[in-house]
Order: structure tokens, then sequence, then C-alpha cells
């Protein structure tokens, strides 16, 4: 019976495994989760704030994914935009997270400034627009 078991997972295994593999594992975080924020905590295990090889490599096992030494190092090296052996959280935002989530980056643009909020003069009769948070425009 084992052996039974044992066999179906390694044809589930190849049928995973068949494609694009890179395109696989981010059809299944974009399923699985609706964050990338969450995707990132859930697979990040261990708490390190990194996720590290062994933690992706026993994700995609849980996922009936087995790729051999290679395709894994790959895919890893995708993943690890900076290449310091770790895949960061920014990593994981630039090489999963733009393409997977893109409305998470519309929230709060970091390459915009946001504009304060305009104020009016607080001189009666005064409805001209305040600078740097003061109380009243140039002339009062």
């Amino acid at each position: 019976m084992a052996s039974a078991l044992e066999k179906d997972k390694q044809v589930a295994s190849k049928n995973l495994m068949k494609g694009d593999l890179d395109m696989k594992i981010m059809n299944k975080i974009k399923i699985q989760w609706k964050t990338i924020r969450k995707a990132f905590t859930d697979i990040n295990m261990e708490k390190t704030g990194n996720i590290s090889q062994h933690e992706l490599k026993f994700m995609l096992n849980f996922w009936g994914m087995e790729p051999n030494e290679v395709e894994f190092q790959r895919v890893f090296k995708k993943f690890d935009c900076d290449g310091d052996g770790v895949i960061s959280y920014k990593d994981f935002q630039h090489s999963i997270g733009s393409e997977m989530f893109p409305q998470e980056g519309l929230y709060f643009r970091q390459d915009m400034p946001q504009q304060g909020r305009i104020t009016s003069c607080n001189h009666p009769q005064c409805f001209q627009p305040t600078k740097n948070n003061q109380n009243f425009c140039e002339v009062h």
C-alpha cells in the first residue's frame, strides 16, 4: 500500500514539474495568499525576516513540487534579487510582488512625495492658503 502511495506521489510531482516552475510557484502563491506580506511571513516559518533555501524547499515539497538541485538553485536565484543567499522581503516584492500583487504598490507610492493637507489662513475674512503648517498666510 505504501509503495502505491509513493508511486502516486511521484506521478503527481512529475506532472506538477512539467512546464515553467517559476510560474507554477507564483500561481500557487497568488492562489493561496491574498497579500504578499502574508505569503512572505507564512513561508518564512523560522521568523528570521528572510526566506532561506531550506524554507523554500520545504514549501515546494509541501506543494508536491520536487525540483532537482539545479532547477531549485535557478528558481532560488531568480527570487533572491540581490544575491545574498536569502530571500528578503524586498527581494520577494521585486521578484514576485510586482507581478502578482500590483495593487499593493498603489496604496503608498514611494516615488511621489505626499502632499500635506492645505489649510487656509486663520485671519477673519482671509482664505489664502498657508505654508508649512502655519496658522496664517504670508500677508497676515
